[in-house]
């Protein structure tokens, strides 16, 4: 009964440290992917107006930075918080996978959910370059190796 009760409270404890630390380190990941899912879901007559993307092809570029800005936040994320090893040590992959389902997950949507919205797949590759990219970019920002711990 005593041990029971003992791992009741480590387990408590344990995992009021994770939410802390997910709290801390994801907030600004979350309020980014809050945004790109916003812009996601825009309706397609709303874009109309802005026939000017389709011949800059700007779109792309949206993309692009939407997901490079996403890789980048939850990289940073991961490589900060000093809680838990795994996350740390692998934060460029974690950044990147997430990034890139995140974005797949979103196109799916897009194209099924969304009024006047179609998925493209070329949008997709965008994503998948932005999350690479957002990986350069904490790199040439940060200047010090992604994977230390420290």
């Amino acid at each position: 009964m005593r041990q029971t009760l003992w791992m009741l409270q480590h387990t408590k404890l344990w995992c009021i440290n994770i939410l802390k630390i997910f709290i801390r380190y994801m907030a600004v990941p979350l309020c980014w992917a809050a945004i790109i899912f916003i812009a996601y879901s825009i309706p397609g007559r709303d874009l109309n107006q802005f026939e000017s993307w389709d011949i800059l092809k700007l779109d792309k570029l949206i993309h692009f930075s939407l997901f490079s800005g996403f890789s980048f936040l939850l990289l940073n994320a991961f490589i900060n918080q000093r809680g838990y090893r795994y996350f740390h040590k692998n934060a460029r992959a974690i950044a990147v996978i997430l990034s890139i389902v995140y974005g797949g997950i979103l196109e799916f949507v897009q194209g099924r959910f969304f009024e006047g919205r179609s998925s493209d797949p070329m949008d997709f590759v965008a994503n998948c370059i932005g999350a690479f990219g957002g990986l350069l970019i904490y790199k040439i920002i940060c200047g010090r190796r992604i994977n230390h711990w420290q």
